[in-house]
C-alpha cells in the first residue's frame, strides 16, 4: 500500500512484538526516510497489531491484506504483494 503496511509476522521469542518490532520499525523508517529523502518520523506512534489466535483469523487477516489495494482501488504496480507459500 503506498500510506501503510500489512504484516503477518511470527516472533518466536517472548516478547518479540515488543522489541523486535519496534526495532523493525525504527530500521524500516530509518531505510524509507533516506529512500525517499526525508528526515523525521514515519510511523504511527502507536500500530495495530493483532495476536493471531486461530487458523480461521489467520485465513480472515490473510484475506483481508490481499484484498486491500483493491479495496482502495489501486492498480498493479502501485503496490507491492507477497505471500510465503
Amino acid at each position: 500500500m503506498p500510506n501503510h503496511v500489512h504484516a503477518i509476522v511470527q516472533f518466536r521469542q517472548e516478547g518479540g512484538l515488543l522489541t523486535i518490532g519496534q526495532s523493525w520499525m525504527r530500521y524500516t523508517a530509518r531505510e524509507i526516510n533516506k529512500k525517499i529523502g526525508r528526515r523525521g518520523v514515519l510511523w504511527q506512534t502507536e500500530p495495530v497489531d493483532h495476536v493471531i489466535r486461530s487458523p480461521e483469523q489467520f485465513e480472515y487477516l490473510q484475506r483481508y491484506i490481499s484484498a486491500n489495494p483493491s479495496k482502495a482501488q489501486l492498480v498493479e504496480g502501485e503496490y507491492r504483494y507477497w505471500k510465503r507459500v
